[in-house]
């Protein structure tokens, strides 16, 4: 459920600067423009392991983390080696953790840990970046911009 003084604080103050008030006459591009995914706005998302696994080999940084002895690059070798997990959160703080210290390590380099990062950012709406999903009609409806 879209939290409704959320919305109407949001276009009442345009803190992107997205022109809300514009198109408060065209309720069309105003949902546009609140879900509309865009390039500066980063949404998390799940990375499939086998992007990982294939960026891992085309920098050659897997053989170093299949023989590191550091821990760390262990357990997460034996994360990536596991046929059941189809997927990896690497926006979860433990894992930010983890992957730091493998680039502590030695194990990884930053710039491959960039890359991974990169691969678990989508571009995300306005509407989901204030966690309200997609915005619709009957919600402009219910804040009075739309009969």
């Amino acid at each position: 459920m879209i939290d409704l003084s959320a919305l109407k604080t949001e276009i009442e103050n345009d803190p992107l600067g997205l022109g809300y008030a514009e198109l408060l006459s065209l309720p069309g591009e105003l949902l546009s423009a609140l879900n509309m995914p865009r390039d500066s706005i980063h949404m998390p998302k799940l990375v499939n392991v086998l992007d990982i696994q294939d960026l891992l080999l085309r920098t050659g940084e897997m053989i170093k983390i299949m023989s590191s002895s550091h821990p760390v690059t262990k357990a997460a070798m034996i994360l990536l080696s596991d046929s059941r997990r189809l997927t990896v959160d690497v926006n979860l703080p433990t894992i930010q953790v983890d992957m730091a210290a493998m680039v502590a390590a030695g194990d990884l380099d930053q710039s491959t840990l960039d890359a991974i990062n990169a691969l678990a950012s989508r571009p995300g709406s306005r509407a989901e970046q204030l966690g309200m999903g997609v915005v619709v009609a009957d919600n402009l409806i219910g804040l009075g911009v739309l009969r």
